[in-house]
This record gives structure tokens, sequence and C-alpha cells, in this order.
């Protein structure tokens, strides 16, 4: 297929095609420029505040995914192929829409300048709602503003406000845009052809099938490979003068087949670019308990947006969903021009930002076998703030009994280290024995042996240390055979 030199996206009531922009714009700006939508506005421009949430619509498989993002992390390039809507779609030829009316009605504007990313994720799960047909819950309709910050602290009105409209949108099935009409905005932009988006020595190759990515790493030494780029876009900002001439970004986000998630009669195959709202759906699933560490994983923009790839090469010690990963004993695939291979994600990461991977590889897929479902799985986090927040420490904890006694057992520990951590000499206390409170001492002896905690800007070694103990204590509360609330979820008792 004939590589495209333009990005080409629905906007506006329109197909846009944008050619000669730097390949290192973000969406955020180019709106504010170019694009003449200065109702997304600019806030902390690291995908903290939500104040420039916009929403996308794009193809997924047969049907229509629609989501929220982050303007501020998006290349104008991730727009290739795409339905972009901001705050002035949101009001229709009748008037405001539901949600911009409940917000005015209910005084949720205050100062006004995180309204338009308030109005655009309360849009988003009000029109997702009507699709359903079923009104949220007011705790429902809270965890999907958990990316919006208001440094008025207007929630209780901004949430009154959601509420109402979702109400009535869902009430009288009003949508300002049914889905069949991001069906034929994104029909009318048609299957993207492979970009190629140049300014001056900066690339951004976006190929739309493995082999095209292989090919283009091969041809690139040294470039950078992107995804969702929650991350990445925020290093690219920061490196401001110092960003290279001569970068070169190749996406694998287009590439056919990477954002599957199937399951055969062994694995749960997780591809590379699956979105991370996705990824925590099907664990969920699976593993109902993790729902607690899921609900406290970013932002549902960030989830959207982010992959299980790019939360693996990361290589943060703080990525939750690393730990369940280890926990759950999985695989990743890799692969590069000499082929695959597969590497434990026990080991996947050999410090901060550093991996396994070799020049020219790309992750394919996790793989996640399903008989480590069998055990009993707890997830715990610790952070400064509750919601949209990084861990400062985490604990992903794994359990079958037979008897009272621990068959097996999986205790990872994040933010302790330079990596993720699996506690083998806490396992290997806690194996073959009743899971007591005497059972319960012994863990908690044991973590020295497996790490010596860091210290950095988050948390002192110390409490780090006092937190993982912590944490195996409410393992027990939960688990423990003579535990006070054994069986009970003590999250719901705080």
């Amino acid at each position: 297929m004939t590589s495209s030199g333009a990005v080409r996206f629905w906007f506006r009531g329109e197909v846009r095609e944008l050619e000669g922009v730097s390949p290192t714009l973000s969406v955020l700006h180019w709106l504010r420029g170019t694009g003449s939508s200065r109702g997304t506005k600019e806030g902390c421009n690291t995908g903290d505040c939500g104040a420039c949430t916009v929403v996308l619509a794009e193809r997924d498989g047969v049907g229509v995914r629609v989501r929220t993002a982050n303007s501020c992390l998006l290349l104008v390039g991730m727009l290739h192929g795409r339905a972009l809507f901001t705050v002035e779609d949101v009001a229709d030829d009748d008037g405001l829409h539901p949600v911009q009316r409940a917000m005015a009605e209910r005084g949720g504007s205050q100062c006004g300048f995180c309204t338009p990313g308030f109005v655009m994720s309360m849009w988003t799960a009000a029109e997702q709602a009507a699709v359903r047909g079923a009104v949220p819950t007011r705790k429902e309709l809270a965890d999907a503003l958990t990316g919006n910050l208001c440094r008025c602290t207007g929630y209780r009105p901004i949430l009154d406000a959601a509420v109402d409209a979702t109400a009535e949108v869902v009430g009288r099935g009003a949508r300002a845009l049914a889905p069949q009409e991001f069906r034929a905005a994104l029909e009318a932009v048609g299957e993207p052809a492979p970009l190629e988006l140049r300014s001056g020595s900066v690339v951004h190759l976006a190929p739309t099938t493995l082999d095209g990515v292989l090919a283009a790493l091969a041809e690139n030494p040294g470039a950078r490979i992107v995804a969702g780029g929650t991350d990445l876009v925020v290093e690219l900002r920061l490196a401001g003068d110092d960003l290279r001439d001569d970068l070169v970004l190749v996406s694998t986000d287009a590439a056919a087949g990477l954002a599957d998630i199937t399951a055969d009669g062994t694995h749960l195959r997780i591809g590379a670019t699956a979105r991370l709202d996705d990824v925590w759906h099907e664990l969920v699933a699976r593993a109902p308990a993790l729902g607690r560490m899921a609900g406290r994983f970013a932002s549902p923009a960030i989830r959207g947006t982010g992959t299980v790839a790019g939360n693996l090469v990361n290589a943060s010690p703080v990525a939750d969903l690393v730990p369940v990963l280890l926990a759950l004993d999985a695989d990743v695939v890799v692969a590069g021009r000499a082929g695959r291979r597969v590497v434990p994600v026990d080991g996947f990461a050999t410090g901060v930002r550093r991996t396994v991977l070799e020049p020219g590889e790309v992750v394919v897929r996790v793989d996640v076998p399903l008989l480590s479902f069998v055990r009993t799985l707890r997830a715990y986090k610790v952070s400064r703030r509750f919601d949209d927040d990084i861990s400062t420490v985490s604990a992903v904890l794994g359990l079958a009994q037979h008897g009272g006694r621990i068959d097996d057992v999986r205790v990872v520990l994040g933010g302790m280290a330079t990596t993720v951590v699996r506690a083998r000499s806490v396992e290997r206390v806690l194996l073959g024995r009743m899971w007591d409170t005497e059972a319960l001492r012994s863990a908690q002896a044991a973590v020295g042996s497996d790490v010596t905690p860091i210290g950095d800007h988050r948390a002192a070694a110390s409490y780090r240390d006092r937190a993982v103990r912590g944490l195996l204590q409410r393992w027990w509360y939960e688990t423990g055979a003579d535990a006070p609330a054994a069986d009970t979820d003590v999250w719901a008792l705080r």
C-alpha cells in the first residue's frame, strides 16, 4: 500500500488532511493554533489535569470505539484514520447538550477553565450510557471523571450535573452523535494508508503491518517506538531544545492484529497495542479482586490510550499492570528481523527504562497462562492521591490453598527497587504452611531478604518497608485462616 504523507482524519464535519506539520506537534497545540478550537484548554500539559480532554472515534474490528483522550499527549500523527471531537462539537442545532445545560444549572463551571474537559468526559459517559440504555450510578460517573481535576474544589456540583444530564440523555434516548454517525465519519476518512509524516529531519512512520514496523526499525536505527505515547510524548516535550533533529518515531498503533485480545485452551493472549482498559477488563473478568487496582490505574483517558506493551517497555518500577502480569506468570512475545522469542515478564525489565529488547525488536503480545487464575489474587496500591496517581508502593499477591495449607503462592512488589520484584524468600517462607498469624509474621520478616527498599521523592525507604509489611497484613486480613475478616474485602470496610 502506498504511504501517505498527510494525516487524514475527521474534524468539524469534514475530512481534514494535514501535510508538512511537525510530527512532534501535539493535538492540543494544533487545536489552539491552526485548528482554531480554543475551547480545549492547556493545563498541566502532561496528561494529569484533564483540561485538554477530547474524544476520538476509531475502528475497533467491525465496530467503532469512542474514547476520551488527553490532547496534550496526542501527536498529530495519532489522528490518522480517526475522528476528532472537541467541546465545540457537543452542542447541536437544537441548542446546548444536556451535559452543558446541567453544568450551567448546577453551578458546576466556577472559574470555567477545567469545564471543557469535564464536559467532554461527561458527554462521553452520557452517550455511552445511552447506547447501553442504562443510567450509571453516581459512583460510576465519579469514576468516569477521575481524570479531570478542578482547582476550585467544585466536584459536588459537577457530579450533580453529570447525574442529571446522564439520566436525561438515557431517558429520552438523546444522543448528540449516534453510533452510525461516528461510523459514517470513519467511513468518510477511509482505511488509513501507512503514514509517513515528515517535517525537516523529524519523521513519524505508522506502518499498517508488523512486517512494516520491523522494516521501518531496520531502516532507521535509533528510531523511537510509539504506540499510545502517554509517556513518550511527555519525554519529548521535556527534551525541548535537546530534541534530536533526526528523530524518527515508528508507531505500532496501526499495525493490523496487534490490538487483538484472544483466549484459547491454555492462555489469554493480549496484543501489544491492546488498550489498557480492555486489558484490565479481561483480567478482572477472570480475577474480580483485581478490580480495585484497575479502578485506581490512571484515568479513563490514559487507560483508553495507553497500551500493554507501553506499560512493559516503559520499565517503570511503579507501573501498576506489570506486577499483575508478573504474578500471573505471563510471558512477553517479541519480534525482530531475526524472528520471534519469548521472554518472561519476570526479568523483562533490567532497570529503570531498560529492558531486554534488542535494537529493532518490538513486543508482539503478552501471554497469560489461564492456570494462573486458579490462585486467589489480591492487588494493593499505596499512592499520595487516591485517584489517577502513580503508585508509591504496590503489592500483587496470589494464593492457592488445600486443607488450609498454602500449595502455591506469588508475592510481587512494585516501587521497592529499580524493577518490579518477585519476593521469592517470602514465597518460600509461606509455601506449605498454614496461612495463619505465625506465617504472616514470618512473611513480613522475610521481606528484607528479597529487596532493600529505595528512597526517592515519593517516599523514604523506611516508609516503603513499613508499607509493604502493612500490605501483607492486609492480605492476611482478607484471606488468612484465622483472620478476623477472612474472605471479606477489607477495601469495602475502610
